[in-house]
């Protein structure tokens, strides 16, 4: 199957989270079928990092708070949605709990390697809201390399040729397995 452009220029709706449709009409399927989902962002509720607040708990775990009432405070939510948030972000490895207190238990969560993947997302949504919703005093967060102090930058890069191009050369071609199972 020809790989398809992930945001066609000129594109009437947005691609991002949309599913993929065959377009040459090679192997399973017909012309303009849609294809089986391809990936956890088009599946929002996998993992449990397409609810409300999951990603703000990601956000608080990525700059360093650990503890219940770190998490009440920094993300503004509920008791009972923050306790059934971080119960699921542990089910699925994201995150894992730790006792640090006895009489009464207290934990901390900490993330796991799993986990850890998503903080290049939390990162790059961080920069793309400094950009298009910029505050006049500057960015309220800055990213540093430990070693250097150098600002930190997400880019997607080719690793055939070391190219970052943007969404707009970018093409989306589904795993065989996709098509398998479709």
């Amino acid at each position: 199957m020809a790989a398809r452009k992930l945001f066609p220029r000129g594109a009437q709706s947005s691609p991002l989270f949309s599913r993929l449709t065959r377009l040459d009409g090679v192997g399973p399927g017909r012309v303009g079928q849609r294809l089986p989902q391809a990936g956890v962002l088009d599946r929002p509720r996998a993992g449990g990092r397409g609810e409300r607040w999951t990603l703000l708990i990601l956000r608080e775990v990525f700059l360093g708070h650990r503890r219940f009432d770190e998490f009440v405070g920094g993300v503004g939510v509920t008791r009972t949605v923050l306790t059934n948030r971080l119960r699921k972000l542990v089910a699925h490895g994201l995150l894992e709990r730790h006792r640090y207190q006895q009489q009464p238990d207290r934990y901390e969560y900490l993330p796991t390697a799993k986990g850890l993947g998503l903080a290049h997302v939390v990162v790059q949504l961080m920069h793309w809201g400094d950009e298009h919703y910029p505050h006049p005093a500057g960015p309220p967060r800055r990213l540093l390399h430990h070693d250097c102090g150098g600002e930190l930058a997400v880019r997607c890069r080719c690793i055939r040729c070391g190219a970052e191009p943007d969404a707009i050369d970018s093409e989306v071609n589904p795993a065989l397995q996709d098509l398998i199972s479709g």
